[in-house]
């Protein structure tokens, strides 16, 4: 990100197709392409780097908020993913 300043906390899912604020569904986003992508799902490309990055960060988005963490559950993270898995699906079949 070039301009920090102009940086947002993004609902990877879009907050009008699935309301949740699990830290395993925000993601960083700039100002413009938090705006510009609205209530569209993000590119597939996209999809996969932020189901790696919940992979990745499972620990640090799990532990509790005393311990640095976000307290969120591996439950979120399933529902997060199936969710996204549902909707994905949805839109692929729609376009193909």
């Amino acid at each position: 990100m070039t301009r920090p300043r102009s940086a947002e906390v993004d609902h990877f899912i879009p907050w009008a197709r699935y309301p949740c604020d699990s830290p395993f569904n925000l993601v960083l986003s700039s100002r413009a392409e938090n705006n510009r992508m609205r209530d569209m799902l993000k590119p597939p490309g996209m999809r996969q780097r932020w189901e790696q990055r919940n992979e990745s960060d499972f620990d640090r988005l799990v532990a509790p908020e005393t311990e640095g963490g976000f307290g969120a559950s591996a439950s979120d993270r399933e529902l997060v993913r199936a969710v996204a898995g549902w909707l994905y699906g949805n839109a692929l079949r729609r376009t193909g």
